[in-house]
């Protein structure tokens, strides 16, 4: 949904965020839930709203984007006063949240301390007071994260949503009601394994060439520069023909030093770079694959690894974001350090070399993980121990 502002601005309200499609998931599971999403938005001039079908309520809040010192380190953040007086007018019975590192997060959790509380944490959590025992360089940034602790040590009730299991166990000082591991759901009824031969022939791939590809928003730390250079000294090793597609957008600046490096590697017969692609065409993709990788130096899952595992393709992943450590448990998948390059290098060379198989866990057990149907009876259970 598109609303129109004075001077040809506009703000968009798409439903695709994190708290949109947990709450699609939930209601979809239970709808006797009220479930509005509030955001900040420093273009809006005026609340607006939208209805999704399903009953999921998205708002959106003036905001004005202020510099606050962490420490001695300035970060800038959109804030709401207004959001801050409606919601304490609205007196949730519930309020679910993302970091509390963040000021207005923090500000929601100081004034209304008394609610119930659900913080979801989607990379690695921040651990407030061992972060306030850090040492560093910005030193009185420890005494932020002595505010935000103590705020979190005055709930009465607090659940902590995680994929990243970094730590958490030292997340049990707050003596919390509960903390549970929950991703960023898959559609499996929509993301599953179809015509091999279509999809190879869709991205014109020769019918012996072993094709790895990736597909992600493309900006530094997806360390694709770190591939590029493990791919050129592959080259030289192996006698099987490889592809590497590359899918997706991001920053220009990082795209045209990515280009640069695959010209002056002498790999523009290796490495494609196919733009972004809508859902058909990423399925198509993760089809056509012999392998998926993610790189990344840090992730909040990744998503995209679940969807190439629904397509029955096998994955090449760092051990970052949490979708890893459900690998771990499987046996499934190729893990690497995030910045175990040489590593990189000698996995992928066995790879096209031998043609490997990797193992891929069973539909069933990913389902049962990453499943919206049953990421929404995972929301509902947790409403409901945090709510009695």
């Amino acid at each position: 949904m598109v609303f129109d502002l004075p001077g040809n601005s506009w703000v968009g309200i798409w439903g695709t965020d994190w708290p949109d499609l947990a709450g699609k998931a939930l209601l979809n599971h239970n709808d006797n839930y009220h479930y509005e999403v509030w955001q900040p938005d420093t273009r809006a001039d005026r609340i607006y709203s939208h209805t999704f079908p399903g009953g999921v309520i998205h708002k959106m809040f003036p905001a004005v984007e202020k510099v606050y010192l962490k420490g001695l380190k300035k970060a800038k953040e959109a804030y709401s006063e207004m959001l801050l007086e409606q919601l304490e007018k609205k007196n949730p019975e519930l309020i679910h949240l993302s970091s509390p590192v963040y000021r207005l997060n923090h500000e929601i959790l100081r004034r209304l301390h008394d609610k119930p509380v659900i913080i979801q944490y989607h990379s690695r959590p921040l651990i407030p007071w061992l972060e306030a025992r850090r040492w560093r360089k910005n030193l009185p940034a420890n005494l932020f994260y002595l505010k935000i602790n103590r705020d979190l040590m005055k709930m009465k009730k607090l659940f902590v949503i995680f994929n990243n299991r970094t730590n958490i166990h030292l997340l049990d000082k707050l003596k919390l009601t509960g903390k549970q591991q929950l991703f960023m759901g898959c559609d499996f009824s929509y993301w599953t394994t179809g015509d091999r031969s279509e999809a190879r022939e869709y991205f014109k791939l020769d019918k012996n060439e072993i094709t790895l590809s990736m597909a992600s928003r493309l900006n530094s730390l997806k360390q694709v520069d770190k591939l590029i250079i493990q791919l050129r000294q592959i080259t030289r090793k192996v006698k099987n023909p490889f592809r590497l597609l590359i899918a997706g957008h991001g920053n220009t600046e990082y795209i045209s030093r990515l280009k640069t490096l695959v010209r002056q590697s002498s790999l523009e017969d290796v490495i494609r770079f196919t733009g972004f692609l809508d859902d058909e065409e990423l399925r198509m993709l993760y089809r056509a694959s012999d392998l998926f990788l993610s790189c990344s130096i840090a992730e909040g899952g990744p998503v995209s690894v679940v969807k190439a595992m629904a397509c029955e393709t096998g994955v090449f992943c760092t051990l970052v974001g949490g979708v890893d450590t459900v690998l771990d448990d499987l046996d499934a998948g190729i893990l690497v350090g995030p910045k175990d390059y040489n590593t990189w290098g000698t996995l992928l060379a066995r790879f096209i070399e031998n043609r490997l198989e990797v193992n891929k866990p069973s539909r069933e057990k990913l389902m049962d993980i990453f499943d919206w149907k049953s990421i929404g009876e995972k929301y509902n259970q947790i409403y409901q121990t945090i709510m009695d």
